[in-house]
Formats: C-alpha cells, structure tokens, sequence
C-alpha cells in the first residue's frame, strides 16, 4: 500500500509539472494547489471521469477572469491610450489589439498622468458571477509620463494593411500600479483600433 501511495504522489507532481491542471467539479469538492495546478476530488456523474480544464477556464469558472474591450477611429500618426489602474490583485493578462491598418502596439508601467480620462466598463467573463474587477480602466487619460516600456509590437505592413497583435501571450502586472496601453495609427489615414484585454486576478 505504501508503494500504491508513493507511486500516485509521484504521477500526480509529475502531471503538475507536464501542464497537466487539475481537476474541476461544481459540487462538494475539495481543491489543493500543487504547482500551480487545481486537483479536485470528483468526477462527472455521468461517465465517471474525471473533468480536466486548464487553469484559466477554471479562473474563469470561479468568477476571477474579466475583459475588457473598445474600439474606436483613431486618426493617423494619432494614439489610442487605455489606461488600467490595478488594485491589490496580481493580473495574469493577454493583451491583443486588432487593427485596421498598420500600428505599433505598446503596454508600459509605472506612468502618470493628470487626469484619468473617460471611465470605461469591465465584465466578468463568469455572467452568472456577482464578482467585481479590482481594476479601474479608463480611455484617452491626459499623460504626463509613459513609465517603463515593456512591449512594443508592430502589426500591419505597407501602412495600409491591418491584423491582429498579440503582445506575446501572457503577462502578469503587479498590484497597485498603474499600466498605460497605447496603440500608434502608423498608417497614412484614419482607421479602428480594437484593444481587447483579457485578465484573471489572483
């Protein structure tokens, strides 16, 4: 017996350590985290096999996962700037931007500015969840400095040609700071710019 024990521990770490999530149910279980993966106790009641998801369809289950998204003209050679001001939570975020024409997309951290601009709506990706972000997002803030750069991505090409920027997946922002997104028109005439920031908090 103590062998059967040592061997499941052993699949079990191993598993955590592939990517391999733990287990979710909607009733009567019990959760223990281990490597950053959930494993819970039952299974579905039906077939009798255990449910598999990966962590962020679970955040996003439990109410934590929100988003975020707008979209406006922008004039060329203009920015849109977003600005989120994140509460006492760690943000595990992907932020994309879709375009219509070639743009440079950028996310900085630590700026400030002299007013916050218009306040804009967050939901929760959970429609059955009563939970609220602990973030304030805002659109078109007057900025005094842009704070440390950490992404720049170009889209597009020939200044005509739009797409879809993704910032390299995934990027956790610290709690109590605040993130300025800005996106570049690099295009030679007015076009839409999409932001559409996707987030669990922890």
């Amino acid at each position: 017996m103590e062998k059967l024990k040592t061997f499941v521990i052993i699949l079990i770490i191993n598993l955590s350590m592939l990517g391999c999530v733990g287990y979710l149910a909607y009733d009567n279980y019990q959760e223990h985290k281990q490597f950053g993966a959930y494993i819970g106790g039952l299974t579905d009641s039906t077939t009798g096999a255990r449910v598999n998801i990966d962590y962020h369809d679970y955040a996003k289950h439990k109410g934590d996962t929100f988003t975020l998204a707008t979209s406006t003209d922008i004039a060329a050679g203009a920015y849109f700037d977003l600005m989120i001001e994140v509460g006492d939570v760690e943000l595990h975020m992907f932020p994309t931007a879709e375009v219509e024409a070639e743009s440079i997309l950028y996310i900085y951290e630590g700026g400030t500015v002299s007013a916050s601009g218009t306040a804009l709506t967050i939901y929760n990706d959970n429609r059955t969840s009563d939970i609220t972000s602990d973030v304030d997002a805002y659109y078109a803030p007057t900025i005094t400095t842009e704070g440390t750069a950490l992404r720049e991505k170009h889209v597009g090409s020939g200044k005509t040609i739009g797409g879809e920027a993704r910032t390299n997946g995934e990027i956790i922002l610290k709690p109590e700071t605040v993130y300025l997104f800005r996106v570049l028109n690099n295009s030679v005439s007015t076009g839409w710019i999409s932001p559409d920031l996707t987030w669990s908090e922890l």
